[in-house]
């Protein structure tokens, strides 16, 4: 099974990202009506998922605990989009550089509707 276009564009730009912003740097990526975080364990950074449900306190949905078919995925935390500037706040407060991706629907020539995200704020 092939990972999905989603979480390898999250992981590149993730690792761009601590790269570029140092090991606090967090990525956001706007799914539906949830920001999530997905947590790669070749992307070094100085928190794990533990910490971030903790000081966030919203659960994290780990591999371990998934169906045998989504073992391979990465453990995530999803932030409510109404919950947003409030969990952003704490990550700043905490000395978190937060990076947002939201979503937009484009129409292509065949008039499906195409999502692209784009960064919003840092």
């Amino acid at each position: 099974m092939s990972e999905d276009p989603v979480k390898l564009e999250y992981k590149k730009l993730s690792g761009e990202y601590v790269n570029k912003y140092g090991q606090r740097a967090i990525l956001l990526f706007e799914i539906g009506v949830f920001y999530e975080y997905y947590e790669y364990s070749d992307i070094v950074t100085s928190y794990d998922i533990n910490y971030l449900s903790e000081l966030l306190q919203i659960n994290p949905i780990l591999s371990e605990n998934r169906a045998q078919t989504f073992k391979n995925c990465p453990d995530q935390l999803g932030i409510h989009k109404n919950c947003l500037y409030q969990k952003i706040k704490m990550l700043c407060n905490n000395g978190f550089t937060v990076i947002v991706y939201t979503t937009v629907n484009e129409q292509s020539k065949k008039t499906d509707k195409k999502k692209n995200r784009h960064l919003d704020r840092i």
